[in-house]
């Protein structure tokens, strides 16, 4: 993997740390009423797929190492 690549993949990461923060917020925000179960479910879904894509890209960095 290049350096490049390697603080790439960094990023990735430190990104999916990211929406998980997000997410931890969007719970707070269902349990103080700020928003509907249904808003929070919607951006859960949203949340998750961004996850999975950040993962996803990451490991085709570490492949073609």
């Amino acid at each position: 993997m290049k350096k490049s690549d390697a603080e790439f993949n960094r990023f990735l990461m430190i990104s999916t740390g990211s929406i998980s923060e997000i997410v931890a917020i969007l719970d707070i925000c269902l349990d103080q009423k700020f928003i509907s179960p249904s808003i929070h479910g919607e951006y859960l879904i949203k949340c998750e797929s961004v996850i999975k894509q950040l993962y996803g890209f990451s490991k085709i960095l570490k492949k073609n190492k």
